[in-house]
C-alpha cells in the first residue's frame, strides 16, 4: 500500500476508495488524537473513526498514522542511506 503526504496527514487509495489519516490536538483541552476517514471516488466521508489520547482505538490509529507516515517520506530509504553512509566511513 503507498501512502503519500496530503496536507496535515496522509492518504491512500484502496478499493476505488480512500482512506485519509490524520493526527490533531484540542488547544482547548490539549487532548491530542487521530482520524481516519473512509470516502467514496466522489470524495464523499462513508465513515470517521476518531480516537483522542483516551480512545481504546488511539493505538490502533496511531499506528496506521505512523506507519502512513515512514511510507509517504520514505523514512526506511533514508535509515538505509543512512546505515550505508556510516558502514562507508
Amino acid at each position: 500500500m503507498t501512502w503519500e503526504a496530503d496536507g496535515l496527514g496522509f492518504k491512500t487509495r484502496f478499493a476505488n476508495h480512500e482512506f485519509v489519516v490524520w493526527n490533531w490536538t484540542d488547544r482547548d483541552d490539549e487532548i491530542s488524537g487521530y482520524t481516519l476517514q473512509l470516502k467514496n471516488q466522489k470524495n464523499l466521508v462513508l465513515d470517521s473513526i476518531v480516537a483522542s489520547e483516551y480512545s481504546p482505538n488511539h493505538e490502533f490509529l496511531g499506528k496506521i498514522f505512523n506507519g502512513a507516515r515512514r511510507i509517504a517520506y520514505k523514512v526506511e530509504d533514508v535509515i538505509s542511506d543512512l546505515e550505508l553512509a556510516l558502514m562507508q566511513s
